[in-house]
This record gives C-alpha cells, structure tokens and sequence, in this order.
C-alpha cells in the first residue's frame, strides 16, 4: 500500500513538472503572447520620444508574460531628463509606461541643474531654459543654494532677484542681480554685509545698475564702479 502510494507521488510530481515545463514554454513564447502596443502615457518636455523607443525595442521581443519590466525600468530611467518610471501591464498585449520628468529650478555650472527636490542632476543635453545660475564646487552644491535662498529673501525687500551666484575655489562670493548689478560679497558675513547695503540701495538711485559693480568687502562701507 506504502509502495502504490510512494509510485502515485512521483507520478504526479512528474506529471506536474511536464506541465510546468510546457505551460512555461507557452506563456514565454512571444509569438502566443506578443507585446503590440507600448503608450507612454505622460506628456514630456524634454525626454525624447525617440529615445524611449530605442530603450523599449530592446525588450519587447519577449512575451508579454516574461519581458523583464525591472530591467526595462531601470534603463528607462537613465535616459536625460527622467526622474521616476514606472510601468504596468495592461492584458492582453499593452505596456503602460507613465515618465516623471526632472523638474529643472537652477542651472547649475554650465551643464546641470538643481531640481524641484534640491537634487543635482545633468542631462547632458544642450539647453535653452532661462534659469538662474549657480556655481561652485559640486561637493558644495547644497551650500550655494541654502546661501542662494537666503540672500533672494533679503533682495525681494527691493523687489530684485539672484540671476547668478558664485563660489570661487576661495570660498569668495558673488552675485548678479536681475537689473545688471554685480556684487562681490567676499568670504565671510555675506547676509550682513548685503543687508547694509540693501539699506542704502534706495537713495543711491541708480539710473542705469547694469554692469554696475559693487564691492561690499569693507567694514564701513562699499564700492562702486562700472564694468568694462
């Protein structure tokens, strides 16, 4: 009886890896299930299409069932501009493929940018955005842009703006403003020294500030001149 028993198991196991193995040959095979159709369901600014296409094509020669949708994500994600992919099978033949794009607030250098999330990325595209523009040691970044933040809540009391702020390998600062006006703002007490000068900037009544350069490195005071 223990042996019938015995005999009956195996048979069935065996059985069952045959079915296994069989139903495994079908749902792979991509000429039972193929993929037929991939939407990019996500309006994009600037992840081109073409790139996304050249990505996917990679993958879809596998069955529906078997395209490997973690390795397709993970490339996906590294193309210029996407922060977040995200994909979903749809039955019977469909791929969903919805694309967070980067979210680009600063330049940063000439060739990156800083993100909605305070986040360095580089697309490593060519660009047209009007944004404004920091640098500095990279291993810096975050640095510039607290101090970026701190000095444009202190400027926004004249109504003006940071277009573009630098940390020199001195760890000297300078800043243009939005009307033309560069300011040299030196090493140390950088929002002390730019409030003095915020004071008077009224009564200087300055008909034309572009290109006019101001030194706020002295203790009592600052100068003025005119670039070129």
């Amino acid at each position: 009886m223990i042996t019938w028993i015995r005999h009956s198991l195996i048979l069935f196991l065996l059985l069952l890896a045959i079915l296994l193995i069989i139903g495994y040959t079908y749902v792979k095979d991509p000429s039972v299930w193929p993929i037929n159709a991939v939407e990019v369901t996500t309006k994009l600014d600037h992840v081109e299409p073409s790139a996304i296409k050249d990505t996917v094509l990679q993958y879809v020669g596998a069955s529906f069932f078997t395209i490997r949708m973690g390795a397709l994500q993970k490339d996906l994600q590294t193309l210029p501009w996407v922060r977040k992919v995200n994909i979903e099978r749809v039955w019977p033949d469909t791929l969903k493929i919805a694309i967070i794009e980067q979210t680009a607030v600063l330049k940063w250098q000439d060739t990156g940018f800083i993100n909605d999330k305070g986040e360095l990325f580089d697309p490593k595209q060519q660009h047209t955005l009007n944004l404004p523009k920091l640098s500095g040691d990279e291993a810096r970044y975050q640095e510039v842009l607290s101090v970026f933040k701190r000095l444009n809540a202190q400027l926004s009391e004249q109504d003006l703006s940071i277009v573009e702020l630098d940390l020199s390998p001195r760890s000297a600062w300078s800043a243009r403003l939005g009307n033309g006006m560069w300011l040299n703002l030196g090493q140390d007490d950088i929002e002390a020294r730019l409030a003095r000068f915020i004071k008077v900037m009224p009564a200087l009544n300055l008909e034309n500030p572009n290109k006019t350069y101001v030194d706020l490195r002295y203790t009592n005071g600052w100068v003025l001149g005119r670039e070129g």
